[in-house]
């Protein structure tokens, strides 16, 4: 099996690579270019040279949670960028190239009202800070 992780360096992307060199995936990180500058030819040449089984998309620009949405145009873009844009254009490209994977697009418990209780998918939607907007859309 092969997997191609995005945000492979991170906290996640760290833990999954453990787990995948255990059932001896071949495993193909993302480069490290700045994702938000990164042209949907460079995804298709990245998802098509390699031809995983699976995509695990990890990568995110976030800051704070207490940061609130401001009108910072630049940290906007960088945000939907990398947090909504390119992980939008995966399946897209997949399917282009005729690629049978799966694909695993990790969204935050941020985009949910702060709870007490156990957070699922089912719970109130409520983003309050430009990351979790951006992994809302």
């Amino acid at each position: 099996m092969r997997a191609l992780i995005f945000g492979a360096s991170g906290q996640d992307g760290t833990l999954l690579q453990e787990v995948l060199r255990t059932k001896n995936y071949i495993i193909k990180k993302s480069p490290r270019f700045k994702l938000s500058d990164a042209t949907e030819n460079e995804l298709e040449d990245l998802i098509s040279s390699f031809r995983p089984n699976h995509i695990y998309y990890l990568s995110a620009i976030h800051g704070s949670s207490r940061d609130a949405i401001n009108n910072n145009v630049s940290l906007l873009k960088d945000h939907f960028n990398v947090n909504t844009l390119i992980p939008s254009l995966v399946p897209k490209i997949v399917q282009k190239i005729g690629l049978a994977c799966s694909y695993f697009y990790s969204s935050s418990s941020l985009i949910y009202l702060p709870s007490s209780h156990k957070i699922d998918e089912n719970g109130h939607i409520s983003p309050k800070c430009i990351y979790s907007c951006s992994k809302h859309l």
